[in-house]
């Protein structure tokens, strides 16, 4: 799948670093020489710098597409960028807030967020546990795939007043579904992530603090997921978001880790 918006600028001939911290248009050649198609969070990681961007308004709004479309391509993918997409959705965000009216004036809020829940969209058609080899052990022994990423995508559009109705929706359609146990292990992982900002935030509190609403996701996960996908993971979730530990653990603002 693709991401299309239209854009109305051409392609830059050059980006004119306005804060001269690449050193002028010659030190930000490299980036445009990258096709579209093959642009990444390596490219977009500095161009979307958040104090320092490479470029004005007019010359960055033509790659928001091709953020996008480097989302899609992670999300459609078996592997997790890495270093992932994270790394410039702040810097990224920051350019959207900061040209808030030349976005309005160009007619782009709306096909962004459509866009944006496209992403989500299609982030999570699948769910996937992966198990940590032996020597990666510095990191936690279990990782679903594209964790990170959905996370920073969520809370990035929960903070952006224009866009957070689109990580509101989502949720409530993860919590609201009765037939998806793909979309309920969504929704439990993010519960179980749930920070403080989230469980005091009227629009998510009741969805990750409700007891009965994640009992009934865990049993839909633990007749289909755990079981087409066997993993001690599943059980230390389970276990987790069925005690009151975890609502104990969310009242002090923490969240789920697995060792």
């Amino acid at each position: 799948m693709r991401i299309l918006l239209d854009i109305p600028y051409p392609r830059p001939k050059q980006l004119s670093d306005p804060h001269n911290d690449f050193g002028g248009p010659a030190g930000t050649a490299k980036y445009l020489a990258v096709p579209d198609e093959e642009m990444t969070w390596k490219q977009f990681n500095r161009m979307f710098q958040k104090f320092l961007p490479a470029g004005t308004y007019e010359e960055l709004v033509y790659f928001v597409p091709a953020v996008l479309n480097d989302f899609v391509r992670e999300a459609e993918s078996d592997v997790d960028h890495e270093n992932g997409v994270n790394e410039y959705w702040e810097g990224f965000f920051a350019f959207l807030r900061n040209n808030m009216d030349r976005l309005h004036a160009d007619r782009l809020i709306e096909p962004l967020r459509n866009a944006f829940q496209q992403c989500l969209d299609i982030l999570l058609q699948t769910f996937t546990v992966e198990h940590i080899p032996a020597s990666e052990r510095w990191r936690p022994h279990y990782h679903v795939r594209h964790e990170d990423t959905f996370q920073g995508l969520m809370i990035s559009l929960a903070e952006f007043e224009v866009f957070r109705e689109v990580a509101v929706s989502t949720l409530n359609v993860l919590a609201g579904q009765k037939d998806d146990p793909v979309k309920s292990a969504w929704f439990l992982l993010y519960t179980a992530d749930a920070d403080e900002d989230s469980i005091e935030d009227p629009a998510f509190g009741p969805l990750v603090t409700g007891k009965d609403l994640i009992c009934y996701h865990i049993e839909k996960v633990r007749q289909s997921l755990a079981k087409t996908q066997p993993s001690p993971y599943w059980e230390k979730m389970f276990n987790y978001l069925g005690t009151e530990e975890y609502l104990r653990r969310k009242g002090e603002g923490k969240s789920f880790h697995l060792g």
